[in-house]
């Protein structure tokens, strides 16, 4: 008996301890590498939830400073619809284009105001070539990989009948995880799904990746966050899903200064349709003009990846004008 009662304690109390102090650990999925910006995972600013892992929560404008970019001050605010942008209701009001924008803490734009983000400075763009109104949603959420964002898409985001979709997913895909995301958010077993419930084991989960992080990057496919045929299977169902509800899509590269940006590259770059890269343009400037820290832009990176996005539309034949239907990623059988 005391074999099963002494362990049971002992899980019990590192549960309580977990549950009570603060630790940036504890919110940090089983699939998680680690937490987002640290100091930021907490229950402050976001909330589990059983489909999504994680969402945010509906916080008023708090000025923060995001350690990691070298102390750069920013503004957080969170929409109760759970946006960056402002709230809009679901109805979209007659000869409005909406610009619905998913993606990781770079769309929700980590280190940079609600204003300087890529999708604010997209929809601003839009409405001045299209001569109408556009309305943006910044759905990006830190730390979201390509699997989180089609749930969310599929869920909730179509309500809002946005004319394009513009993805930017990839680094999270790829970073090493304690385990893989599937598209099915019921195809983990009954005891991962428990374990994912107790914050002592997500701690401890998240403490030995990144343990595993700090002496060695794991680049193997296996160890990913989420695998590539399971990130290809979730861009096709993002396309698919736009296609249905009249939605053009375009999926952007994810901006990455680091060694292990070819990766990323060659992993998540769209196979059917050639991903929108910003990285030519940024790299036309000096890093620390262009990106915070290895992976999230500044104000001025941003405003390049706008223009990125921007060009594209403008190349396409289909690009969107005034009165016209919004493009459409030849990749959307």
């Amino acid at each position: 008996m005391a074999a099963v009662l002494v362990p049971l304690a002992f899980f019990v109390v590192c549960e309580l301890a977990a549950r009570l102090l603060p630790w940036s650990w504890t919110l940090a999925p089983v699939a998680r590498r680690t937490p987002v910006f640290g100091e930021l995972l907490v229950s402050e600013f976001y909330e589990s939830d059983p489909e999504l892992l994680w969402r945010l929560r509906p916080h008023p404008p708090t000025r923060l400073s995001a350690a990691p970019a070298g102390g750069i001050s920013y503004t957080w605010e969170v929409s109760t619809k759970r946006t960056r942008s402002p709230a809009l209701p679901y109805e979209k009001p007659p000869g409005t284009y909406r610009l619905l924008c998913i993606g990781d803490s770079v769309t929700f734009g980590i280190c940079v105001q609600r204003d300087e983000t890529y999708p604010a400075r997209l929809g601003a763009a839009l409405q001045s070539k299209l001569r109408r109104p556009v309305e943006v949603i910044n759905a990006g959420v830190p730390g979201y990989s390509s699997v989180q964002g089609l749930r969310y898409l599929r869920r909730e985001l179509l309500r809002y009948s946005p004319d394009l979709v513009v993805t930017y997913f990839g680094v999270n895909d790829s970073l090493p995880g304690t385990g893989s995301l599937e598209l099915d958010p019921a195809s983990s077993s009954g005891l991962a799904a428990l374990l994912n419930e107790s914050r002592f084991y997500r701690s401890l989960a998240a403490g030995v990746v990144y343990l595993r992080d700090v002496f060695s990057y794991a680049g193997a496919e296996s160890r990913q966050q989420v695998r590539l045929r399971t990130s290809h299977e979730a861009f096709d169902a993002i396309n698919a899903l736009c296609a249905a509800n009249g939605a053009g899509v375009l999926h952007v590269t994810p901006v990455w200064t680091s060694s292990h940006r070819a990766v990323v590259l060659s992993a998540y770059s769209y196979r059917h349709e050639p991903a929108v890269d910003p990285s030519p343009l940024l790299a036309q400037r000096p890093a620390g003009d262009v990106m915070a820290d290895e992976c999230h832009p500044t104000s001025l990176g941003h405003g390049l990846i706008a223009q990125a996005i921007l060009a594209r539309l403008e190349a396409e034949t289909n690009a969107p004008r005034r009165g016209s239907d919004p493009p459409r990623d030849r990749g959307a059988r």
